[in-house]
């Protein structure tokens, strides 16, 4: 919420059609008809000025408590109306609240939960999930025995140490595979996973420092977010090979 042009809890609530009680203690009050929905302005029990809400949602059926708080400011009116009628939907019978009387801004709030925090974070939290799941499966990946992939480690290094920092190493999986080109020199070494749709280059210098030690029992070689992956060591850099 941006305070520079938060709005007072308070003022929206007049604004909606609250009213001024003092009995049994300063506050406001609405009635929406089959229910009277208190607001008191207080400290809470974290030390921080909220609006606390409470009421008792009642029918032939069921008893429902309400209480629930909301920043002393806020962002707008829709926000306020949405996190009230939020509330009420929870506590009511079936998710949504009927009032007893016609009240205009109990659609408004509907048609504006997606403005309350935590709509919006759940929101971020799936699109980054969503994303996550597509990075990861659109990754290039394969499985390597470890001893397979230390004996190719080893090969690559002094192969390296024979060219300049500039020379494409090419790493490429296909038909249970992992080929990796330095130069005119080829490493083979048996793995697991689908085949890669492309070959994937990074320059020998970026790959000076190899790992020395391999923890698991097999080794994971992926391409991620433009980072070559051995095990849990990374390398940027990696771009589409050209050939």
């Amino acid at each position: 919420m941006n305070e520079a042009t938060a709005i007072a809890t308070w003022d929206v609530l007049l604004e909606l059609g609250f009213v001024p009680v003092a009995d049994p203690m300063p506050g406001l009050v609405f009635d929406f008809g089959n229910l009277t929905l208190r607001a008191t302005s207080l400290i809470n029990l974290q030390f921080a000025e909220v609006v606390a809400f409470s009421g008792v949602l009642a029918t032939p059926q069921t008893v429902a408590e309400i209480d629930f708080e909301m920043p002393r400011r806020i962002a707008s009116r829709e926000r306020c109306a949405a996190w009230i009628i939020w509330y009420m939907d929870q506590a009511a019978k079936g998710g949504v609240f009927h009032p007893g009387r016609e009240v205009g801004w109990v659609a408004e709030g509907r048609q504006h939960e997606h403005l309350l925090p935590w709509v919006i974070e759940q929101a971020r939290r799936e699109q980054r999930k969503a994303q996550y799941e597509a990075r990861y499966h659109a990754r290039a990946y394969c499985i390597i025995a470890r001893n397979w992939a230390r004996l190719a480690l080893n090969t690559l290094a002094g192969y390296l140490d024979k060219v300049s920092d500039e020379t494409p190493v090419v790493f490429f999986f296909k038909d249970s595979v992992l080929t990796i080109r330095c130069n005119l020199e080829v490493i083979a070494l048996a793995g697991s996973g689908d085949d890669w749709e492309k070959r994937y280059a990074i320059e020998a210098g970026q790959l000076r420092q190899l790992p020395k030690r391999l923890v698991d029992r097999h080794v994971e070689v992926k391409i991620l977010d433009e980072r070559l992956f051995i095990g849990y060591q990374f390398y940027s850099g990696i771009r589409d090979a050209l050939s």
